[in-house]
Parts: C-alpha cells; sequence; structure tokens
C-alpha cells in the first residue's frame, strides 16, 4: 500500500498548480527572452541589410552638372502599337543626351534609335508598362538600347512624353 500512496502523491504534485508567483516568473521569463532574441535579430537584420558603397540619407552627394560637351538632341515622335492588345497605341517623345558633339549623322542616329524604339515598343504588352515598376523597367530597357545602337555615344535617353491610348 505504500507504493500507491507514493504514486497518489506525485500525481497530486504533478497535477497541483502553479503558484501566482511561479506564475509571474515564468510570464517575466520568457517575456525577456523574447525581447533580447527580437533585439539580437533586429540587430543582425539591420548589419545585413547595410550594403557597403550605399549612401545613407544624410550622405546623399549632390549630382554632378552634365559636362558642358553634352548635347541634346530630339527624337522625332515615334507612333506604334502595343503587341497585347494590339488596338492600344503608344506616343512617345524622347531625347537624347550625346557623350560629346560631333558634327552630322545626329538625324541618321537619331532616326536609327527612333526604329529601334520602335520595334521594341511593339513586343510590349501593356501589362509591362503599368506602374511605376514597370516604367522604371522600360526607361531602362530604352537605355540600353540606345546606348547599344550608338556604340556608347548615346549617354541618356530621355522621356519626354509617353502617351498609352
Amino acid at each position: 500500500m505504500s507504493m500507491s500512496n507514493e504514486v497518489n502523491d506525485q500525481e497530486a504534485a504533478a497535477t497541483k498548480p502553479l503558484r501566482p508567483i511561479h506564475f509571474i516568473g515564468v510570464v517575466v521569463v520568457m517575456t525577456l527572452a523574447g525581447s533580447a532574441s527580437g533585439v539580437m535579430f533586429g540587430r543582425w537584420l539591420s548589419h545585413s541589410l547595410q550594403t557597403p558603397g550605399v549612401a545613407r540619407t544624410s550622405e546623399v552627394a549632390h549630382p554632378a552638372a552634365p559636362p558642358q560637351s553634352a548635347t541634346l538632341y530630339d527624337l522625332p515622335p515615334i507612333i506604334g502599337n502595343l503587341a497585347n492588345p494590339p488596338n492600344v497605341w503608344v506616343r512617345i517623345q524622347a531625347s537624347i543626351v550625346l557623350a560629346e558633339q560631333k558634327p552630322g549623322k545626329l538625324d541618321v542616329l537619331a532616326a536609327r534609335i527612333a526604329e529601334d524604339v520602335l520595334a521594341f515598343v511593339r513586343t510590349l504588352s501593356l501589362t509591362d508598362l503599368s506602374g511605376a515598376s514597370g516604367l522604371q523597367h522600360f526607361r531602362d530597357d530604352l537605355n540600353e538600347r540606345a546606348q547599344a545602337r550608338s556604340d556608347g555615344r548615346v549617354r541618356e535617353l530621355i522621356l519626354q512624353t509617353l502617351v498609352v491610348q
């Protein structure tokens, strides 16, 4: 019988509720552990997001003025339809910034770039141009194409007007 009394005493001790002071102690310890792990994770995350070479907002340098040898040349208006939906038309007015001013053949270069832009526009769908990120990707693609078409003479292609109708 002594064996059964010991088992009953162990069961009673196991099912005995915690005292309020023990419960508060457990809650405080768990809160401190959670807070400490949150602080450690926050520091690790902020450290991993800081990339070398990226300036903070207080350290942002003002953009340098373009060199005096740069030339701005307007492209002819580019009008074409999109690939999807085909009944949507696009009108683009843009300018190119040339790295140096060379006499002659600017009309030929501008016509080639306009032709390449028109060919690119005809491969796009309306969703490619939607939103701020779509417009930024479109600008980046046009800049790359203009620089490739001009063998590096074009520094940037500036969109003045983009109408989608």
